[in-house]
């Protein structure tokens, strides 16, 4: 797509003939571009099946979330370039918001419902027992998805349906490159995930959790610093900047696990820095000494090393 059709606002490829990898039969699928680019939000119909595919990058999934098609009954997907968090819902939005600041590594969401909301909690159970049991054997899942959903038992006279269905479904997914349920490694006519490095992921997340934060009206001001608790080790790790100790300090401490963010507030000046490992004093990095080390446990909220005690500046826990 040129540069100047990229700009238009509203761009609709109303038919979109295609060949069915090595079939002879054609499909015709309807495609919208909701603002007109390929990066952006995606609506597919398959003209042939029940299905419906809805994707959205992560950067614009609060206007996503408000199209009425999310508040069906389906299956989502939460996507990186080389991994998936295969999920499903009665209501995909209530559940989607969770992820928003309940997972940090993932740059685009899918969802697969239908075009009249139809599935009910046997559907949407055995379509997500089939989409997680395709990405082990593909080694793409989220660490989180340790089981392989609900067994569900279909109806003899439905299940033909839902499997019709699933290859619809890998057949859009495959078209807008989305490939971690295929063997075949070619990519589709689109790119639906962008690669992110670590800065912007932390970047991001950081923004994410403060606008929600404020959503739910905490005062958090510039001082602010966020992270989310290390799985492996147990640890909050965040790098501020030494100044951070100079003036009233807003701490963030998201439990993506137990789906709970800790908001401390330490007073300006409750810390002495040093740098050298000392008891009650913050060590300033060696190799980067604008900025602070600090490793806090999660299970007693002091800092590991040095045994500086956060705990007594916990205002506020929020769930999520």
């Amino acid at each position: 797509m040129d540069k100047k059709r990229r700009q238009i606002f509203f761009y609709k490829l109303s038919t979109v003939i295609l060949n069915k990898m090595a079939e002879t039969s054609l499909k015709v699928v309807k495609l919208l571009l909701t603002d007109g680019t390929l990066e952006g939000q995606i609506d597919i119909i398959d003209e042939d099946s029940i299905c419906e595919l809805l994707s959205s990058p992560r950067n614009q999934i609060e206007i996503f979330l408000q199209k009425p098609e999310t508040d069906a009954s389906g299956i989502y997907l939460l996507l990186s370039q080389n991994k998936v968090y295969v999920g499903q819902a009665a209501n995909l939005k209530s559940r989607i918001n969770q992820h928003i600041i309940g997972k940090n590594w993932w740059e685009r969401v899918v969802i697969l419902t239908t075009k009249d909301n139809s599935f009910d909690h046997a559907d949407i159970d055995y379509l997500e027992s089939v989409f997680i049991e395709k990405s082990f054997n593909r080694d793409t899942l989220d660490s989180e998805n340790k089981n392989k959903g609900i067994t569900q038992k279909i109806n003899k006279f439905r299940q033909p349906i839902l499997d019709k269905y699933v290859q619809e479904a890998l057949f859009l997914l495959q078209l807008i490159g989305v490939t971690v349920f295929s063997t075949q490694k070619k990519g589709g006519l689109l790119q639906a995930v962008p690669h992110k490095s670590q800065q912007e992921i932390e970047l991001r997340c950081k923004g994410e959790v403060a606008a929600f934060l404020k959503g739910k009206g905490v005062i958090i001001g510039d001082n602010f610093s966020y992270t989310a608790v290390n799985d492996k080790n147990g640890l909050y790790w965040i790098n501020p900047k030494v100044e951070c100790v100079d003036s009233d300090w807003v701490i963030a401490l998201n439990d993506q696990k137990v789906k709970q963010i800790k908001v401390l507030r330490v007073p300006k000046h409750s810390f002495a820095l040093s740098k050298e490992t000392q008891k009650g004093y913050l060590l300033i990095r060696k190799d980067r000494p604008a900025v602070l080390e600090i490793k806090i446990e999660a299970k007693n909220l002091t800092e590991k090393r040095t045994g500086c005690d956060f705990s007594p500046f916990v205002t506020e826990t929020i769930s999520y």
